[in-house]
């Protein structure tokens, strides 16, 4: 293609150049000249006043220290902020009142204080028992996690802290009374003291609830038809309650029952326990009190209560194969099948207390005792008393949450009565807080004594239950202790546990007990 010449600076189609005047350039990207500081479309800028920048960033000059839409701050008035936040003049009367308790005990957490300030367990609790004694603890496993176990190291006067089992919460400090374990060689099922009945045991085949290799295999005997038993006869006093217990481990077995015979319980009752559930059983009627209780590690403590006919009580555990078994049922085993069974208690009482090992003799376990001054935690005016407790089943007998004795023939405490129903006392005056079978066996309480007009007023879980019942002042002895768990001479045992107790020096309304 031959090329014609062209003048400097310009080039022939496809290419051509048309001159422009200077500092232009054609389209395609001709720039069209602006004003000073400014850029053409696309990027344009539009002067604006100093200060401003146009829409859609533009702000709109507002008063000195405000804000436009949507974040206009309306002037208020001096130490008045805008709504939302308004706060509007209050009667100072109307405002809630300060509560600080004169004490506050809190048994689970070991958190303790005085007049809002927080004092160490030793300067404000006095604790007593002078035996050993056991309770349900906790250590961290190999895998990070709580286990737990039968502490048997609470020697002498150490106090004992409890958990559940099931939830890991801590129920706070154990108050019982004293007992006697009757039943012998109560880790030994192999020993002659132990009668069996088409049964076998191999004694330390399994780790027992205090982590220990002393749990026995209680087997069946044979292969056939038959009701495999264990059994030990105590002495006792005749129309006396007696309560039997057992830790309990499935094997191949998953039921277990409890008997007696003879004619040594009215018309020879029995109780079934389901160890995959954890539950209690089809029951007889003159069983008066049946429980289980997890422990840790698949482990159950199970007990009945029954009242003794004679002076010979024979307790019988029998192997079952179903929660609804009839008393001593006969069923196809296999020799050897069976399931685990540790630390056996007969006790002269109306519910299981804490398991105390046996050998070749009976052993006691002395009563708990718990105690603060009078002085510096219980007020001489209006008092009200708050806590959280739970119970080991019904028992028949006093047993005190908390005892202060008063300058005169009376007393102040609130106590479970011997029918079982939740009480309070004033100077000698009762007053029913709750009837029996109204709480559970974690319950919270109240009682407010306000003995400037004469009133009891009970609360149960928050609620009021009693309303203002007319009692006559009583204040408590400054000589005196607060018995915790117990009178405050020790007698009276709860036989559970305490998990806090709070006294304030006022009388609490409905509404502030609501909140506690």
């Amino acid at each position: 293609m031959p090329i014609t010449p062209q003048p400097p600076g310009s080039i022939s189609p496809p290419n051509t150049l048309t001159p422009e005047t200077e500092g232009t350039v054609s389209i395609p990207n001709t720039l069209t000249p602006e004003a000073a500081g400014a850029v053409a479309i696309p990027n344009t800028l539009t002067p604006e006043a100093e200060g401003s920048i146009s829409v859609p960033n533009t702000l709109i000059p507002e008063a000195v220290s405000a804000i436009s839409v949507p974040n206009t701050l309306n002037a208020e008035a001096v130490g008045s902020p805008a709504v939302p936040n308004t706060l509007t003049a209050s009667d100072a009367a109307t405002l809630p009142r300060t509560l600080c308790p004169t004490v506050s005990m809190n048994f689970a957490d070991g958190l303790y204080s005085q007049n809002g300030g927080a004092v160490t367990e030793a300067s404000l609790l006095t604790y007593a028992r002078g035996s050993s004694a056991t309770f349900i603890d906790r250590q961290l496993g190999a895998t990070g996690r709580w286990e737990y176990f039968l502490n048997t190291e609470a020697t002498g006067n150490v106090k004992r802290t409890s958990y559940d089992a099931a939830t890991g919460e801590s129920l706070g400090v154990l108050i019982e009374q004293a007992s006697t374990n009757l039943a012998l060689r109560s880790e030994e099922f192999d020993n002659a003291a132990w009668a069996k009945s088409v049964s076998s045991v191999t004694a330390n085949a399994a780790t027992a609830p205090d982590l220990t290799a002393t749990a026995d295999k209680f087997e069946a005997g044979s292969t056939a038809t038959i009701g495999p038993e264990l059994s030990q006869v105590v002495t006792t006093i005749a129309a006396s309650t007696y309560t039997f217990s057992v830790f309990v481990k499935r094997a191949e077995a998953s039921f277990i029952q409890i008997t007696w015979s003879g004619g040594q319980v009215a018309n020879n009752p029995r109780v079934n326990f389901d160890l995959s559930l954890g539950v209690v059983g089809s029951q007889d009627i003159d069983v008066e009190h049946a429980s289980i209780e997890p422990v840790g590690a698949d482990w159950f403590r199970i007990s009945a209560t029954v009242t003794a006919v004679g002076v010979a009580l024979t307790n019988f555990l029998h192997m079952a194969q179903s929660a609804t078994d009839a008393r001593a049922s006969t069923n196809p085993w296999t020799a050897g099948e069976g399931l685990y069974v540790w630390g056996a208690q007969v006790e002269q009482a109306a519910v299981v207390t804490s398991y105390i090992p046996t050998a070749g003799a009976t052993v006691s376990r002395l009563a708990d005792q718990l105690s603060i001054p009078v002085v510096g935690n219980v007020p001489a005016g209006d008092v009200t008393y708050h806590g959280d407790v739970s119970l080991k089943g019904f028992s028949g007998i006093n047993r005190f949450i908390y005892t202060a004795a008063d300058t005169g023939a009376g007393g102040l405490y609130t106590f479970i009565n011997t029918t079982d129903d939740l009480q309070a006392l004033n100077g000698g005056t009762v007053r029913e807080v709750a009837a029996v079978g109204t709480y559970g066996d974690l319950f919270s309480f109240t009682t407010v004594f306000d003995n400037s007009a004469n009133t009891l007023t009970g609360f149960l879980d928050g609620a009021q239950t009693i309303t203002g019942d007319a009692g006559a002042p009583s204040f408590a002895d400054v000589a005196g202790v607060v018995g915790i768990g117990s009178s405050n001479v020790f007698s009276g045992q709860i036989n559970g546990h305490i998990k806090s107790l709070t006294i304030y020096d006022e009388a609490l309304t409905a509404t502030e007990v609501s909140l506690l």
